[in-house]
């Protein structure tokens, strides 16, 4: 981490958590995107909520 960010952070001690929190969604956005939309495939409103369910 920079010197600038470790800044805001000092300043905003919700920063780093709320960094944190983002970096966690991409990942999980990034697992949803990896299972569901493979070959092109646009899954069911039924089949986002199962895996919603099933990973959050």
């Amino acid at each position: 981490m920079g010197l600038a960010a470790a800044c805001i952070f000092e300043q905003d001690p919700t920063g780093e958590f709320r960094h944190m929190i983002h970096d966690e969604v991409d990942k999980w956005v990034d697992q949803i995107i990896d299972e569901v939309f493979k070959d092109g495939k646009e899954p069911t409103v039924m089949e986002l909520s199962q895996l919603f369910s099933e990973t959050k």
